[in-house]
């Protein structure tokens, strides 16, 4: 059996071990492949390994072997899903990848907006800060979350993890989901209401 990763500079790859994936079968990993290079790659691979990596129709219409794409990502928006109906091949994906990362990094960035850490530390770095005739600097305007509302668009494991940390900081919540919600705290917000 023939595993292949086909972009695998997509990841921190410090975070994982594949080393398991040789006792599966002959494993072999590219740090990024295009079309061309795949269909060459995997053209004796029973499953394909992929992250951002397009999997077109004529990538699994040229792979006579293949058995199972694995997306490495919650997302499988990069494969052609029809064509691998088609073909008998499946597709899976990794349903709670970063239902905690996703939402630590909506808030870093968000608290870095509100706080304007970003400038603040680029001032201390330039010796702005120890210069100043006052014990601190007020350069930039900054802002509470408590009180402020926020919109989340997808509400699935990684929106509501979003919700619940923005719920710590008091704040009001709007939601959508293509899907629908089924929560009575969150009604299923139209997206021109969440635009506004």
């Amino acid at each position: 059996m023939q595993i292949v990763f086909v972009d695998e500079s997509t990841i921190t790859l410090d975070d994982m071990d594949f080393s398991c994936m040789h006792k599966l079968g002959d494993y072999v990993s590219f740090p990024n492949s295009t079309e061309p290079e795949i269909i060459d790659r995997c053209s004796d691979a029973d499953y394909i390994i992929a992250n951002k990596a397009l999997m077109t129709r004529n990538v699994i219409e040229s792979l006579p072997k293949l058995r199972m794409i694995a997306v490495i990502a919650t997302g499988y928006n990069n494969v052609d899903l029809a064509a691998a109906k088609k073909k008998g091949v499946t597709v899976c994906n990794v349903a709670g990848y970063a239902a905690a990362t996703v939402p630590q990094h909506t808030f870093a960035l968000i608290l870095n907006l509100a706080t304007a850490a970003y400038k603040y530390n680029a001032d201390v770095e330039a010796g702005k800060w120890h210069k100043a005739t006052s014990f601190t600097l007020l350069t930039y305007p900054t802002f509470e979350l408590a009180g402020k509302t926020i919109g989340i668009i997808g509400f699935g494991t990684i929106g509501r993890n979003v919700a619940r940390i923005a719920e710590g900081f008091n704040m009001k919540i709007l939601a959508n989901d293509a899907f629908g919600i089924n929560n009575p705290r969150y009604p299923n917000t139209d997206l021109d209401t969440i635009y506004k």
